[in-house]
């Protein structure tokens, strides 16, 4: 029977923005931490209840010599509130995952100060597989507080890889992206995604299995991508039949 290693990976965009160095690593810890047991669903963000009108009751009946009654008085209108973006979601922490990855969770010194945004594969948020990125992401953002990660989660679907490739080919609104390892060639060849080998730290090396790893050199012998982790895919045979 043949064995083949397919990782899921998190790559970094080509951009000109400075990333934080060390994100992949926080998420690809909390990936693996997924594989180990399902995490109980984090508490679905709740909505305020929109505010009901208030309507000033008319008189039914008129007194001989009625007095001007005043004028009822109207209840402010309540401010419209923004919707998110679709697919955007908040990281909200859910039950800890037990962490296993060397590394940990660290500072960025890079100076960045803003927002990131991390495309996830079958992210949805509030299931049990989001709950690994969300704390993840809430203790990157505790040690980090002039940094935001904002995920937008993608179907694996036609229209979700067509989605990415379109967010990815206009150099905006994609910082990091998890995606299957089968996509990750073409990304390579049209250059969008950029090589990490300068951003991955000892840890790193240490934690990742070196032909794990080596699967994502693509081009030029660099590493394109955090595997996160890997598939056992075989064939089995009927010798009976065969």
């Amino acid at each position: 029977m043949s064995l083949s290693i397919i990782p899921d990976t998190l790559s970094r965009l080509r951009s000109r923005r400075a990333i934080v160095a060390g994100l992949g690593t926080v998420l690809g810890g909390a990936a693996l931490a997924a594989c180990g047991g399902e995490a109980a669903p984090a508490a679905a963000p709740t909505k305020a209840a929109a505010a009901a009108p208030t309507t000033a009751a008319a008189a039914a009946t008129k007194a001989p010599e009625a007095t001007k009654a005043p004028e009822p008085t109207k209840a402010p209108a309540a401010a419209p509130t923004t919707a998110p973006a679709a697919g955007a979601a908040t990281p909200t922490a859910g039950p800890a995952p037990a962490r296993t990855a060397k590394g940990g969770l660290r500072k960025s010194t890079s100076g960045y100060k803003g927002t990131l945004n991390l495309w996830v594969l079958g992210y949805t948020a509030g299931n049990a597989f989001a709950n690994p990125f969300d704390n993840a992401i809430v203790q990157f953002q505790a040690d980090n507080p002039d940094i935001k990660v904002e995920i937008i989660g993608y179907p694996p679907t036609d229209e979700g890889f067509t989605k990415l490739t379109t967010a990815l080919q206009s150099g905006q609104g994609v910082d990091l992206l998890r995606l299957p390892s089968d996509r990750l060639p073409g990304y390579v060849k049209d250059d969008l995604v950029e090589a990490i080998d300068t951003y991955l730290t000892d840890a790193d090396k240490a934690d990742i299995l070196p032909n794990v790893l080596d699967v994502t050199r693509i081009k030029d012998k660099k590493a394109s991508a955090w595997p996160l982790w890997v598939v056992p895919m075989g064939i089995y045979v009927n010798k009976t039949v065969f």
